[in-house]
């Protein structure tokens, strides 16, 4: 997700947050406002990139634990970059 535009990181990070405390509703919620259209391709990439999961019969994605662990790096990166 290096790619990520910045002003998408911030949004990226609140949503991933919501799926560890298994709000799979707020997870999509908060990528479509923040987002508008590009919400689905950005949670087909996250998936992609083996961050989330869903399976046929799921409803919502699930965090992986690649995607935790991404989810702290960018998290720690993220806070070190707006204190400065």
């Amino acid at each position: 997700m290096s790619n990520t535009p910045e002003y998408w990181r911030s949004i990226v990070i609140d949503a991933l947050g919501r799926l560890v405390r298994n709000d799979g509703r707020g997870f999509e919620d908060t990528l479509w406002l923040g987002l508008g259209d590009s919400w689905w391709p950005l949670r087909q990439a996250l998936i992609r990139k083996g961050l989330i999961e869903a399976g046929p019969h799921d409803t919502y994605p699930r965090l992986t634990q690649q995607g935790m662990a991404y989810l702290e790096r960018t998290r720690r990166s993220w806070q070190e970059r707006t204190r400065a």
